[in-house]
């Protein structure tokens, strides 16, 4: 008889440990690497197609009144200017511990090193989107808005 490991005794991130105890066998990839990057191009080109298309709607003005009309130190809108420095204090903090791994370090965090590159993009974005609202909300308006 196998003795099978405790429910919880698996160190976390360890899919390994998992997919041994339930006899799971997943294959490595189920389409190619080259399937996938030309799958993510066309599906690009699509989009960047029907974009332009796609006219874009003049809004009304009244819809960026929703904004807090507010100003302090010379922040004008500053609750929602200001909303958005815990998002990009956490994309800097995110990147800057993930890009500061050392290779023992990923090794311990990641079953293969460059699955931290998705959390990077993630992480990039988020902090951009920081950036990109609290420009919007600086001057609410539909030019600000694209």
């Amino acid at each position: 008889t196998t003795r099978r490991p405790v429910a919880g005794s698996f160190r976390a991130g360890n899919c390994a440990e998992v997919s041994q105890w339930w006899n799971l066998s997943m294959p490595d990839r189920l389409i190619s690497q080259r399937t996938s990057t030309g799958l993510l191009l066309a599906l690009t080109a699509v989009v960047a197609v029907a974009e332009e298309f796609v006219a874009a709607e003049k809004g009304s003005q009244s819809y960026h009144l929703f904004a807090d009309r507010h100003g302090f130190l010379r922040i004008p809108n500053f609750g929602d200017v200001v909303s958005n420095v815990p998002f990009g204090a956490i994309g800097i903090c995110c990147l800057l511990f993930l890009l500061g791994l050392s290779p023992s370090q990923l090794k311990k965090r990641f079953l293969r090193s460059p699955e931290r590159w998705p959390y990077v993009l993630v992480f990039i974005g988020l902090l951009l989107t920081a950036f990109g609202s609290s420009y919007y909300h600086l001057s609410p308006n539909n030019a600000r808005l694209v």
